[in-house]
């Protein structure tokens, strides 16, 4: 178990590298390194109970610090596609939303992050990701066996149930995201597991990877939400907006 770990481990680390050393499509780059990032810590997740908790808890924060660099130059591009998706293209555009200068808002973001991206983001991100390969490659699970995997699934199954619960209870954004959080460890865990048994795992992929997209919609749909009505900000006239905030509710 802890030669087949420290293998999709460094295979990770070795992609969001080569993700972020090639331009000429940063974003694309940024966005793959991300989700390279986010097996990464689903991993973490799953082995968790086969490591000392000083280990577990290091290499957490560390891949947590590299993700939160690149996240800047990830979230304005993000915010802009989910703009295009659920509420149409530029072309739809009208002044009875305030979806025009939100849209030139995120856009002049994008560019800041972009150069602070070519500037200094992907460098420090792969000597984050360099930095951390020797840990990854000296990986050790116990005990060294399917035990741990079983034990790190079942208690990242049961959060995940436990963060479903509170989400519908509260009904809060923040809840939702939190449940979401533990739903994509879920599917990255069935991905990962997937050759064990194929006919059920790879259903159990599909399945949980289509309600995270749900939620992640979901969570798209709130930070347009706070954007749009934070004191800060001013995208449109306050009963334009009004009436824009009651549509994405």
């Amino acid at each position: 178990m802890s030669e087949a770990v420290r293998r999709a481990a460094c295979s990770e680390i070795d992609s969001a590298c080569a993700a972020l050393a090639v331009p000429p499509d940063r974003h694309k780059g940024v966005h793959d390194a991300r989700k390279c990032l986010k097996r990464l810590r689903s991993l973490m997740v799953l082995i968790r109970p086969g490591l000392p908790d000083p280990v577990y808890a290091s290499l957490a924060e560390r891949l947590r610090s590299i993700a939160k660099g690149l996240a800047p130059a990830r979230d304005a591009p993000a915010l802009l596609d989910a703009i295009n998706k659920l509420f149409g293209d530029a072309e739809d555009d009208t002044d009875a939303t305030p979806i025009p200068a939100l849209r030139r808002w995120l856009q002049e973001r994008r560019q800041s992050a972009a150069r602070s991206l070519e500037s200094s983001a992907a460098s420090e991100a792969i000597g984050g990701l360099t930095g951390v390969r020797p840990a990854m490659a000296g990986l050790a699970v116990y005990p060294d066996g399917f035990q741990s995997v079983a034990k790190g699934l079942q208690q990242s199954y049961r959060g995940g149930r436990k963060a479903l619960a509170k989400a519908f209870a509260s009904g809060s954004a923040e809840d939702f995201h939190e449940w979401r959080k533990t739903l994509q460890h879920h599917w990255r865990h069935m991905q990962l597991l997937t050759p064990c048994w194929p006919s059920e795992l790879s259903a159990r992929v599909e399945i949980s990877r289509s309600l995270s997209q749900i939620l992640g919609d979901d969570h798209d749909i709130a930070m347009l939400q706070h954007l749009i009505s934070a004191p800060t900000m001013s995208f449109a006239s306050p009963d334009v907006t009004a009436s824009f905030l009651k549509q994405c509710r």
